[in-house]
């Protein structure tokens, strides 16, 4: 029998309804049980993909703003001057969290 299996197509059909925060948290939660479990690996690997998720994830310009503590029509001017790059899918803006990581450090 081909496919992922009803364990696998019920965890993707969870995560599919999930933003990535939340599924980066849930992947942290397994890592863990998985180590006092002693999966030491495994969980070494989950704990690396749910970093991945955290670190890419696509912040809206309200969220980019909150996360710098800064107005919104700051982060705006941020933008549109080139200092907080992003990317344009249809007419929403969204940058990416490594980009404020980055812009934060300076």
């Amino acid at each position: 029998m081909g496919g992922v299996g009803f364990l696998g197509a019920t965890v993707l059909g969870t995560l599919s309804k999930m933003n990535a925060a939340s599924i980066a948290s849930r992947l942290y939660e397994l890592a863990g049980a998985l180590q006092e479990r002693g999966y030491h690996p495994v969980a070494a690997e989950l704990r690396d993909l749910a970093n991945e998720i955290r670190d890419n994830r696509l912040l809206t310009v309200a969220e980019a703003a909150e996360y710098l503590q800064i107005e919104y029509t700051e982060a705006m001017d941020l933008i549109r001057s080139g200092d907080i790059p992003y990317v344009q899918i249809g007419k929403h803006i969204r940058i990416n969290i490594r980009e404020l990581l980055e812009l934060k450090r300076r």
